[in-house]
């Protein structure tokens, strides 16, 4: 969840300023979520019989990730500030939410260890 929020800080940075520096988190956060995603997927295959609940989570996830894109690439080409940003704060904050109500369902499961144990003790991926 730690390089998720790090992607949404340097969208939204960027978004208000203009300023390509405040993409280095949004670049380096979306590069650690492919790390992330690898190492929790085999931490909640071992917790469920499917793949069913790592496959919707990848699908919120990578929804998020379309979707700050998009605005950024909307952002270069329209280098003043649109109000309308605003508006799609709040479809990405729906976004977020929608994929911590999964993480939440799935620390739910008592036989899911996620969120209980890092997937990866060297990172700073966290549950919140």
């Amino acid at each position: 969840m730690s390089h998720l929020k790090d992607t949404e800080t340097g969208m939204r940075g960027y978004l208000i300023s203009g300023d390509e520096t405040f993409l280095e988190p949004f670049v380096a956060g979306k590069e650690m979520l492919k790390t992330d995603l690898v190492q929790l997927k085999g931490l909640i295959k071992s917790q469920y019989n499917s793949d069913t609940a790592f496959i919707e989570l990848e699908k919120l996830i990578n929804s998020k990730l379309n979707f700050s894109e998009q605005f950024i690439e909307r952002r270069r080409q329209n280098p003043t500030y649109d109000v309308d940003y605003l508006t799609h704060f709040k479809e990405g904050k729906e976004i977020m939410d929608s994929i911590r109500a999964k993480i939440d369902i799935m620390k739910g499961n008592k036989n899911c260890n996620v969120g209980r144990e890092q997937v990866n003790p060297d990172s700073n991926y966290t549950d919140n």
